[in-house]
């Protein structure tokens, strides 16, 4: 009977051990900045097989933020009788981290909310980045523990740097390039701000031009070999400009055919000037006949 007893005890300690307490990182305001805009987000833990907790630590943990700064709650600090300090651990599983923590002579209820994280994005990359309190990356240092018993604690939050943060549109560069970005940021970087609406509608024909951005042949190439304004894939004078149209015909001069006079036609105009001479000749001499 005893051994079943162990037996069921062990059991027990397991199904505890398996369960994870919860670390939710909540935003204090956007989570999306230019580089140099510090990211806040609060922290509040969650005990999940203890009725509450004696004791917490917490590694706060990133691969690539310059820096992370914490404050400690009000309620935090009023239900810890010892609050651990905040003490900086850069290279301790993670390039930045900081660790956090109390313990209190009788157990707590959670949640709780334990305080605010501040993120200084300074020289950092562009893109998304990620802090965390990982139980599994830092050897089982982060938990919540109640007589000895232990919740390993997990949690992660995610924050994006961009160029220019707001709302984005469509951007047409220099280059015909197309981009959605803020419109203060494109004009900065010598774009062009498209229509509230527009979107970027992609190069089809790979000529490095967006169909939004002007593309003169949309489909084509974008070569004008003869510098006429016509792409070459529209061009109806290869060679001669086909934007002079004299006579306003809508057909440009190049595309207009010299009429072209057969070997019957030359004969017949020639037996008509022949003809015609005849005649002339005749009339004059009734004419000087007469005088």
């Amino acid at each position: 009977m005893k051994r079943v007893a162990l037996v069921l005890i062990v059991e027990v300690l397991s199904v505890r051990w398996s369960l994870a307490a919860t670390a939710t990182f909540a935003p204090v305001g956007p989570t999306t900045v230019a580089a140099g805009t510090d990211v806040q987000m609060t922290l509040t833990v969650m005990a999940q097989t203890l009725p509450g907790i004696d004791a917490a630590d917490i590694l706060i943990g990133s691969t690539d933020a310059t820096d992370l700064l914490f404050t400690y709650s009000a309620e935090w600090i009023a239900t810890f009788d010892f609050v651990k300090p905040i003490t900086p651990a850069d290279g301790y599983y993670y390039p930045q981290s900081i660790l956090i923590g109390g313990n209190n002579p009788t157990p707590v209820a959670t949640p709780l909310l334990v305080g605010t994280l501040t993120i200084k994005t300074n020289g950092m990359a562009l893109g998304t980045h990620e802090v965390r309190i990982d139980s599994a990356v830092d050897d089982d240092l982060s938990g919540l523990f109640l007589l000895g018993l232990r919740d390993p604690l997990f949690g992660t939050a995610t924050f994006t740097i961009v160029l220019c943060p707001g709302a984005v549109q469509a951007c047409c560069r220099p280059n015909g390039a197309c981009d959605l970005i803020e419109a203060d940021c494109c004009l900065e970087q010598g774009g062009t701000p498209q229509n509230s609406g527009a979107t970027c509608q992609g190069d089809g024909d790979g000529d490095g031009i967006d169909e939004l951005c002007g593309d003169l042949c949309a489909g084509f190439p974008n070569v004008d070999t003869d510098l006429d304004g016509v792409c070459d894939s529209d061009d109806r004078c290869p060679g001669a400009p086909d934007t002079i149209d004299s006579d306003g015909d809508g057909v440009p001069d190049c595309a207009q055919q010299i009429p072209v006079v057969s070997t019957w036609g030359l004969l017949i105009l020639a037996l008509l000037f022949l003809t015609g001479s005849k005649l002339n000749r005749g009339r004059g001499r009734e004419l000087a006949g007469q005088t």
